[in-house]
């Protein structure tokens, strides 16, 4: 068999100007309407980002106003000096999960030491009812573990506080150096 052989691949120009007139306006209709469909969406989407952001401003002016910060009305209106940098975040997050870490470790701690009272007492070769003497001692011990704990959780909380607050600190630094 002679003769040329044409290849199509594709959806290129080439193939468009052997459809039907009718055919290449259908397909122009379409391709409008999936124009007009793509615009409406994006700026849909814009839309949405200009609401997040203008949320983001107002909760950081609220924290920060929530915090005794002074808040201008440009600074509303811009968000500049207003929230935290990242590294500001991480610090804060870190503290608070210091601290969080701290209360686990003492509540794990407590519970160890009365497995251990309890595991003693059970392995004891005295069953016998403890003396009011011993009772007493027992109880003192206790109150004293718990005393311990007590303070240990409160010394934990306010180191957690002092990395907070010096986290504030530095963010406030940090703004009058940048928007002096």
């Amino acid at each position: 068999m002679t003769g040329e052989v044409q290849m199509f691949g594709g959806w290129g120009d080439a193939v468009r100007e052997r459809m039907s007139p009718a055919l290449q306006a259908q397909i122009a209709l379409d391709d409008q309407r999936e124009q007009r469909e793509a615009a409406k969406v994006e700026r849909q989407r814009e839309h949405d980002r200009e609401q997040w952001h203008e949320r983001a401003l107002l909760g950081a002016a609220n924290q920060a106003i929530a915090q005794g910060q002074p808040v201008t009305v440009h600074q509303r209106m811009t968000g500049e000096g207003l929230g935290h940098t990242p590294a500001e975040f991480i610090a804060q997050r870190h503290a608070l999960m210091e601290l969080e870490d701290a209360q686990h470790e003492a509540d794990e701690r407590r519970a160890f030491n009365r497995w251990k009272l309890e595991r003693s007492a059970e392995l004891s070769a005295d069953t016998s009812a403890p003396t009011p003497a011993e009772a007493e001692m027992g109880a003192r011990i206790e109150h004293h573990a718990l005393a311990f704990e007590t303070r240990q959780i409160e010394r934990d909380r306010k180191a957690a506080e002092r990395k907070a607050a010096d986290a504030r600190t530095l963010a406030l630094a940090r703004s009058v150096v940048r928007y002096g």
